[in-house]
């Protein structure tokens, strides 16, 4: 890259650079929490700190790993596998953490280099074509080397400027981070909703116990929703072959209401990296363990295809992608579902399986997708999937997976509600990706001093 700012080298301005350890006992000392975190490749992104897969080690564990220590605005860097060259500032709300072997702390020297300055450099696109290149030489496994991070040249301007260029993009992704968080609570919103009255029958159960208007006007109330909605569900139960469900639904199997499609198996001939005039591929990568639409999926390429075998693998907007596969020694995706936010942006991939619902006005993709990613509903698939060291789910399986399917006045009402929340999810989507080509179109112009800040 480019500039007209002096560069210098990487080491030479930083009071520590060098890979963390794992514990002795590896996974099998890891907590859910804790009071010290440990910080792995899976949890390093280029667009921030990820917090699934997060782990915790004991007070013990800690101590005996005290020289890979994280402190406040220290750079973290994978240095090994398909995630080298990601990198972000180490979230001050997880400290006190360690780090593993896969992830290189970078310290800099305040006088020198500002660590947020820093990292916006090492994510830049020179920088991240620049270090995969050094990682694939010469070894069966990428790995980036403590020298190779040492020799990196840097451009230095005042610490005033780094400051400023830190302050723009940081502004640029504190946005984006809470929209991203609006999202998780637009979704969680529509997840109690779905529980209260398709789950647990809420309305049913409060108007079972009324006997005067006046008390279904309160239970309406304290289940928050109005008097005229509370009417509309039965006030009693019946048993069905899914166990007790509201008088008047049905059970259904998936594939009276959705069509299923198997992901392409893609050729390496059809890959190539005219990103301008491609469009990305959706994997397993981009769904979260737990279920939900992750933009930054881990090996995203881009294909070129003809038009009519395309069509059928582009993926449209309120699409539900399943994860058809997982190791079953550590299973952590299988069955659980994405919501695509877009339409025409991605093509499906194998191992990923695509429902599209057939009816609206009969159940609608928000049901179908909160429905997918239900503890029950999970456990239910992942029962019936094959028991090999690779765990897969067949079509048929998912297509028989049964479903209740409510009054559709009460659909319709659901749908109504749940649509509002999906269709503010997909704007901030939108602004999240014209957001990110605002910040990755001036990141190398305000590195380079193109633009002057």
């Amino acid at each position: 890259m480019s500039s007209k700012f002096t560069n210098v080298r990487l080491g030479d301005c930083c009071s520590k650079i060098g890979s963390g350890s794992t514990p002795r006992g590896g996974s099998n000392v890891y907590l859910e929490s804790g009071e010290y975190a440990l910080f792995r490749s899976q949890n390093i992104y280029n667009n921030g700190f990820a917090t699934n897969g997060l782990v915790y080690i004991t007070a013990e564990a800690a101590t005996k790993l005290k020289n890979v220590t994280i402190l406040e605005d220290d750079i973290l860097l994978n240095i090994t596998g398909d995630s080298v060259a990601r990198v972000c500032i180490a979230p001050s709300e997880f400290l006190p953490a360690r780090v593993n072997q896969h992830v290189a702390i970078i310290r800099t020297d305040s006088l020198e280099l500002n660590s947020k300055y820093t990292r916006y450099y090492l994510s830049s696109s020179y920088m991240q074509k620049n270090m995969l290149s050094l990682a694939s030489v010469g070894a069966t496994r990428n790995a980036l080397t403590k020298v190779m991070i040492e020799d990196f040249m840097i451009p230095k301007p005042p610490l005033q400027i780094q400051q400023k260029i830190a302050d723009i993009l940081s502004t640029l992704d504190e946005k984006i981070e809470l929209n991203r968080k609006m999202n998780q609570t637009l979704e969680e919103m529509a997840q109690t909703l779905f529980k209260s009255w398709f789950v647990d029958f809420d309305p049913v159960h409060a108007k079972a116990g009324c006997k005067s208007d006046a008390e279904l006007e309160k239970a309406a109330t304290e289940l928050g929703i109005s008097k005229e909605i509370l009417d509309l569900f039965p006030s009693e139960l019946e048993e069905n072959e899914m166990g007790m469900i509201p008088k008047g639904w049905a059970v259904k199997v998936l594939s009276d209401v959705i069509d299923f499609q198997n992901g392409y198996s893609f050729k390496s001939k059809e890959l190539h990296k005219d990103i301008i005039n491609s469009t990305k591929v959706f994997k397993m990568g981009h769904i979260h363990r737990g279920g939900g639409f992750k933009e930054e999926g881990k090996d995203t390429y881009f294909y070129n295809m003809n038009p009519e075998r395309m069509n059928k693998y582009l993926l449209k907007q309120g699409d539900i992608l399943m994860a058809m596969t997982d190791m079953k020694a550590n299973m952590a995706l299988l069955a659980h579902t994405a919501l695509m936010p877009h339409t025409n942006r991605y093509l499906l991939n194998q191992r990923a399986g695509r429902l599209r619902v057939k009816d609206s006005s009969i159940l609608n993709y928000p049901y179908v997708y909160i429905f997918s990613n239900h503890p029950s509903t999970i456990q239910d698939l992942r029962s019936r999937s094959n028991s090999g060291v690779q765990v897969n789910l067949t079509t048929i399986a998912i297509l028989d997976t049964k479903i209740i399917v409510p009054a559709p006045n009460i659909h319709v009402i659901f749908d109504e509600m749940v649509l509002s929340l999906f269709n503010k999810l997909f704007v901030n989507n939108k602004e999240i990706i014209n957001l990110q080509k605002t910040r990755d179109t001036l990141l190398p112009k305000l590195l380079s001093g193109e633009v002057e800040v």
